[in-house]
């Protein structure tokens, strides 16, 4: 399919005559006085026109040696199976939003997931909210005080029919866990899709107070999601919180767990609070002090979850 490009042809389509009455075309009668129908050129345009915008609106380059560009047009875009819709629901500044095709984030339907009405199936993918970091308690003198890194959270995926899905399903994404000064940091919430598919929030950072060095704290819990039928991640810490000596660079906060999209809060250095994670369902860092930090601290905040779900025709 490739629009004419004879030399006679112009750059910018001509305006078409007024519209007349429709009718159809005919070769002429000349017994009855009747004329054979014109061919016009606004109505190769129009159908010129018409043809190319379907290869648009399927992505498809025109080209003057394909034969096939309008068939393949069509089956990208009306064969079952493809990508019809993509909704992203997230947190911002702790309220839940939704995107549709990556359009701007809105308040306005974020609880709650409609299935579209040409959807045969949809592809959830659920990640709970991180845990939070341990905050170290100050410890007593030549002592330090470890709080573990906080967990990330569990990520699933699966298939779900819309039959299955029915007419609407609760959406839930779980809030980061907070950080605590001179506690353990709090649990991420959990991400959801109904009943369908629950994914655990990461579990936060412990303490370990008040200890001779040399000392290590991990978090070696684990979270899992309940209901993936095609793929899930068990939500866990990563590195440990250590401490060599008493000095305030003898040791180093362990950095948050990892999720599917990407690393925990990095590992803070001694003496300092736990560093926040920033991607998708991950943990925040642990921290580590010595008596002469001067007061307690806290750990790094645990990342929101996400939830994305993907129609199909």
């Amino acid at each position: 399919m490739f629009a004419i490009d004879d030399p006679s042809a112009v750059a910018v389509m001509p305006t078409p005559e007024a519209a007349g009455t429709p009718g159809w075309w005919t070769e002429g009668n000349p017994a009855l006085g009747q004329t054979a129908t014109l061919m016009r050129a606004s109505w190769f345009n129009a159908l010129q026109q018409e043809l190319l915008n379907i290869l648009t609106a399927a992505g498809v380059t025109p080209s003057k040696t394909a034969y096939n560009q309008l068939l393949a047009s069509l089956n990208l875009l009306y064969k079952p199976g493809r990508l019809l819709r993509k909704l992203i629901y997230t947190r911002v500044a702790g309220v839940q939003n939704v995107s549709v095709n990556g359009g701007s984030n809105t308040t306005t339907g974020a609880g709650t997931y409609v299935p579209g009405a040409s959807m045969s199936f949809a592809i959830a993918k659920v990640q709970a909210g991180g845990g939070a970091g341990g905050g170290p308690s100050l410890p007593s003198a030549g002592n330090v005080t470890l709080g573990s890194p906080g967990g990330a959270g569990a990520y699933g995926e699966s298939l779900i029919l819309a039959a299955t899905i029915g007419a609407s399903q609760v959406v839930t994404v779980g809030l980061g866990g907070s950080k605590v000064v001179g506690g353990s940091g709090n649990a991420g919430g959990t991400s959801s899709l109904g009943s369908l598919l629950s994914c655990a929030g990461g579990i936060g950072g412990g303490l370990l107070a008040n200890q001779v060095p040399p000392s290590v704290s991990g978090n070696g819990s684990n979270v899992v999601a309940t209901g993936a039928n095609l793929f899930q991640i068990k939500g866990t810490g990563s590195t440990a919180t250590f401490s060599v000596t008493a000095a305030a660079n003898g040791g180093l906060g362990g950095c948050g767990g990892n999720s599917i999209f990407g690393g925990g809060g990095p590992g803070a250095a001694g003496n300092g609070a736990g560093i926040d994670a920033v991607n998708f369902g991950a943990g925040g860092s642990g921290a580590v002090i010595n008596n002469g930090f001067g007061g307690s601290t806290s750990g790094g905040a645990g990342m929101d979850g996400i939830v994305i779900i993907e129609e199909y025709a």
